[in-house]
């Protein structure tokens, strides 16, 4: 699933979880619902579009054993 499909998710059913270490990059990257494609947004763009889904993300940081939520 790309990050862009939780603006299908209008009753909020769907956890996000998000590495933590995709948070750390200045852009990230998603498929705009087709994975013909590839997007990128910058990390405050990313989190203005979740901020405006009202979505609030599970930030885990998977390289500790075993992974962290931070």
């Amino acid at each position: 699933m790309t990050a862009f499909a939780l603006m299908n998710d209008p009753g909020r059913q769907v956890s996000f979880v998000l590495d933590a270490a995709l948070m750390a990059c200045e852009t990230v990257n998603f498929h705009p619902m087709t994975n013909a494609a590839t997007t990128a947004v910058s990390r405050a763009g990313f989190l203005a579009f979740l901020a405006a889904l009202e979505v609030r993300p599970i930030v885990v940081d998977f390289t500790c054993s075993p992974p962290v939520v931070v």
